[in-house]
């Protein structure tokens, strides 16, 4: 992945982490020990410390829909949250895999980066990402190559195929299955008007 893009990321998520510690933290500096510390810009919350008052909450409660559509609402970003947590984590796809050599371990990371790399080196590829997941005694790859203008894939897969040799020899004795996407690019003829 671009480094820029993973520092954007990381920025965006600290900065999102910040703003809800800020956010959280609002409602307690209404406190007297606190809300004489605080800066003047703070802006200070109610002296009881609530969000909303009796008769707001009670008027919402009043309505059928609030109730399930708070209980909706908060089982739903739960979920969505949960199952972003589990892709950020990829459970079982990132395990190292042991190779035949005693103690020696692959990490799925460096097969991929040393597949792309090699890949990317042939004539007529201008670009390949690859990703792989090892599961259960057995690793799976996938590789997406973008190929030059005018480029048949025909060219280009005589390479790969000593590539994923290679990387099935490393393996053993584990199966490589590897899957291959080809885009071409276009070659760029200027429009007719």
């Amino acid at each position: 992945m671009d480094r820029t893009r993973t520092a954007a990321r990381r920025l965006l998520l600290g900065l999102l982490g910040i703003a809800l510690i800020l956010g959280g933290a609002w409602p307690a500096t209404g406190r007297a020990p606190l809300a004489g510390r605080l800066p003047a810009w703070w802006p200070a919350p109610a002296a009881d410390g609530t969000l909303l008052d009796r008769s707001a909450l009670s008027g919402l409660r009043a309505h059928g829909w609030w109730t399930p559509a708070v209980v909706a609402t908060g089982s739903l970003l739960t979920a969505l949250l949960a199952f972003w947590l589990l892709g950020r984590l990829r459970v079982g796809g990132r395990a190292p895999v042991p190779l035949a050599v005693p103690g020696g371990v692959l990490r799925t990371r460096a097969l991929e980066e040393a597949l792309a790399a090699r890949v990317a080196a042939t004539d007529g590829v201008t670009r390949c990402r690859t990703s792989v997941r090892a599961r259960r005694g057995h690793v799976r790859a996938g590789l997406r190559v973008w190929l030059a203008p005018q480029v048949p894939p025909d060219a280009v897969t005589e390479h790969l195929k000593k590539a994923v040799t290679e990387a099935d020899r490393l393996l053993a004795p584990y199966p490589l299955d590897v899957r291959v996407r080809f885009t071409g690019r276009s070659h760029g003829m200027p429009r007719v008007r």
